[in-house]
């Protein structure tokens, strides 16, 4: 059985723009307001958001792009595909490299025959294109590249999209087609897998689903999930899997960013969420070189991965409990405006951006004589900046003697 686009966990769809008679009138009204650019690409007029801040900046998720990058991380989006030619997201995307393109072979042997750019799971082709967007906006959030012009940026441009595209042309998907991309992602390299939709049980076959999201989480890979946009609690898969992350939708009050100012927007809910991240109006890519603003969970959950693989960039050899535990513990509790439901934290990003090598490490520099030593707390204790710690070390000289010195430290 197959399930019906609704389970694309967006919410605003996007308008077709109208084509006008008087072009050249319209053209001359756009360049003096100022308000949009116009692309001709493929002989249709699109115009151009430009006039939106980029989503890094509306959040404290800008304090990420803070940590250093040592290593590439593969995210493997299931999706409605990806639309690889976007100038922004076109370097982001994973390639593989054990295929040789056009040569019909299944080069690698991994049973997909050319598989460059990933798979279209959907009608079984090696061309995963997105032809709706909600996948290349996805894609956008986590890994978009920068672009100074429209304010943009994703959250980790480093990281390499993989295109898994689940979705056909009339915006179904089958457990089949699920399955099916998650064991690909896990078997070519992805690190991270996010699945920005959903299905409830008897949509889909949800057997399959469990044993390919149970192969991902055996073989080390964190998949991360987006609850639905129905402000309840019903069971639905991916996000209901054990050891999946599940990520649910916050929004922002008049634009602040104090505790007081965030709620819940019509976002599932219940106690197998994990984690609540910004999804409302949220800018990033669209087809046609475009951009737009949508608002769900849908772009909750890509925040997330795009944060995780951000993480492991950094540190690629934090374990999925530690990158969990980093999350958990740096993570606010909060109540939603319905009814007071409760979800777990929302991630205080600029805290965990300070995170000495993001594994709760916090460093002090002590001076004895001329020498300086570097003493690491390993995070057995918590040590919190802001706070008046009292150190104290005990040392042996050469003749060994013994000293002690005691100091009170500000971090």
């Amino acid at each position: 059985m197959r399930l019906q686009k609704t389970a694309l966990y967006s919410e605003q769809k996007k308008e077709k723009p109208k084509k006008s008679r008087a072009g050249v009138w319209l053209i001359v009204c756009v360049l003096l307001i100022g308000l949009a650019k116009l692309s001709f690409g493929d002989m249709k007029q699109k115009v151009i958001q430009s006039s939106g801040q980029e989503f890094l900046v509306d959040t404290d998720v800008q304090y990420f792009l803070n940590i250093p990058i040592n290593h590439e991380i593969i995210i493997g989006i299931i999706d409605t595909g990806v639309d690889y030619n976007h100038p922004l997201i076109q370097e982001s995307m994973w390639e593989n490299g054990d295929e040789v393109e056009g040569n019909g072979l299944d080069d690698d042997n991994n049973g997909y025959v050319d598989d460059i750019r990933g798979w279209n799971f959907a009608n079984n082709t090696n061309d995963p294109i997105d032809i709706d967007g909600h996948g290349t906006h996805v894609a956008g959030i986590a890994a978009g590249k920068q672009s100074v012009e429209n304010n943009f940026i994703g959250v980790n441009p480093s990281a390499k999209i993989m295109n898994l595209r689940i979705f056909d042309e009339d915006g179904n998907f089958t457990g089949a087609n699920v399955a099916d991309a998650i064991r690909y992602a896990v078997d070519n390299g992805a690190k991270i897998i996010n699945c920005s939709f959903g299905a409830s049980p008897g949509f889909i076959d949800e057997d399959i689903v469990k044993l390919a999201l149970q192969y991902a989480i055996d073989n080390g890979v964190i998949v991360v999930a987006a609850t639905a946009n129905t402000s309840n609690n019903y069971v639905r898969y991916p996000e209901y899997y054990p050891g999946v992350i599940t990520v649910s939708n916050l929004d922002i009050l008049n634009g602040h960013l104090g505790h007081e100012d965030y709620y819940i927007y019509h976002s599932g809910y219940g106690s197998h969420v994990d984690f609540c991240a910004y999804g409302g109006n949220i800018y990033s890519l669209d087809l046609d070189n475009s951009f737009r603003r949508l608002t769900g969970t849908s772009m909750s959950s890509p925040l997330i991965a795009g944060a995780i693989s951000r993480l492991l960039a950094y540190n690629n050899t934090l374990s999925k409990e530690q990158l969990y535990n980093l999350l958990a513990d740096y993570s606010i509790q909060l109540s939603g405006s319905e009814g007071g439901k409760t979800v777990n934290g929302r991630i205080d990003f600029e805290a965990l951006s300070k995170v000495n090598a993001t594994t709760k490490e916090t460093s002090v520099e002590v001076t004895i004589g001329s020498e300086k030593y570097v003493l690491v707390f390993d995070g057995s204790k918590d040590i919190s900046t802001g706070q008046d710690y009292r150190l104290s070390l005990k040392y042996l000289n050469k003749e060994g003697q013994q000293y002690s010195i005691h100091q009170e430290i500000d971090l």
